[in-house]
């Protein structure tokens, strides 16, 4: 069923499988990882899908829980430089005095309407994006890694770089 402004693949609707960080020991050797190997700093924050339509972004959890609600500043940011039919995988996180602050992140979930305008004046969301699973509506998670990234630095995107700081530079 496609509502109104829906212009991702139906393949594309939560919960999603996103690909998980996982800790080792030590950097494998070069021969272990045919391909490339990555290696990303970790976030504290909550990993979050954000679902871009003609005309309107949800952001959800991996589990399938919709954040939309506590994250009304990512929502805003992501309508203005995200284009529809994109669906981006990464982290929401909130940064305080130059680190980041999951304690302010978990009290998004459980603040009242009162409490929650009050943080995103005092203690605004952002969202790191590391991998884009959906493109113009199409899915785009059977393309390589580095094929995906690439669309960050589309042309067509020229507000997005990977980051979404709707308030403040970390």
């Amino acid at each position: 069923m496609t509502r109104s402004g829906e212009v991702t693949a139906s393949a594309l609707r939560p919960p999603l499988e996103v690909v998980l960080a996982k800790a080792v020991k030590g950097i494998p050797a070069p021969a272990a990882l045919p391909g490339q190997m990555l290696f990303e700093p970790k976030f504290d924050g909550y990993r979050a899908l954000i679902f871009r339509d003609q005309d309107r972004v949800r952001l959800w959890s991996r589990q399938g829980k919709d954040l939309t609600r506590y994250f009304p500043d990512l929502e805003e940011a992501a309508a203005a430089m995200i284009p529809p039919g994109c669906v981006v995988d990464g982290e929401a996180v909130v940064w305080s005095e130059g680190r980041l602050n999951f304690e302010a992140l978990q009290r998004r979930l459980s603040a009242g309407r009162e409490g929650l305008r009050s943080m995103l004046v005092e203690l605004p969301a952002n969202f790191v994006g590391f991998d884009i699973l959906g493109v113009a509506g199409q899915d785009a998670r059977g393309l390589t890694l580095s094929d995906r990234r690439a669309d960050y630095v589309n042309p067509s995107w020229p507000r997005w770089d990977g980051h979404i700081w709707p308030h403040q530079e970390p």
